[in-house]
C-alpha cells in the first residue's frame, strides 16, 4: 500500500487538580474494571473522551454530571457541538460547562467535586468520578 493510517488509540489527561490524588477515580482505561454500578458519575472534561463516557454511561442508567472548564469540544465546528450537546442532554446528561474544578475529596458515599462558576462555588457529590 502507498499510505498508512496508524492509529494508535488516545489517553486521557489527568489534570492537577487539588485533592485528585487522595480521591478515587476512573479514566477511560480504567472505567471497564469497575465492578459497582455508578449511581451518579461526575465526568471531568468535554473533550470526545468525556462526552462518549458520558453519554455511555448515561444510557446504561447512570445519573452523569459532566464538568467543562469552557465549553465542550472546543477544537470541532460549532454546528458538529450544538448537535453534540442537544444529544447529551436530551439523553440526560447534565452539562455543566464553564465550570471550573477547584477540587476533589473523597467521601463516605463517594466522591465531591467542587466547582467554580458564574454563580460561585458549588460542591457536586457523586458515587464515582472519571477523569
Amino acid at each position: 500500500a502507498r499510505y498508512f493510517v496508524i492509529a494508535t488509540g488516545s489517553r486521557a489527561f489527568v489534570p492537577p487538580i487539588p485533592g485528585l490524588d487522595q480521591t478515587p477515580f476512573l479514566t477511560n482505561e480504567t472505567v471497564f474494571e469497575n465492578r459497582t454500578f455508578p449511581e451518579h458519575l461526575i465526568v471531568i472534561g468535554g473533550g470526545p473522551i468525556g462526552l462518549e463516557m458520558a453519554h455511555a454511561h448515561r444510557r446504561l442508567g447512570c445519573k452523569v454530571t459532566l464538568l467543562e472548564g469552557k465549553a465542550i469540544m472546543p477544537k470541532d465546528d460549532p454546528e458538529l457541538v450544538a448537535v453534540v450537546r442537544d444529544s447529551v442532554t436530551a439523553d440526560g446528561v447534565i452539562l455543566r460547562e464553564g465550570a471550573t474544578v477547584v477540587r476533589t475529596a473523597k467521601t463516605a458515599s463517594g466522591v465531591a467535586v467542587t466547582i467554580k462558576g458564574a454563580a460561585g462555588e458549588e460542591t457536586i457529590e457523586g458515587t464515582h468520578l472519571l477523569v
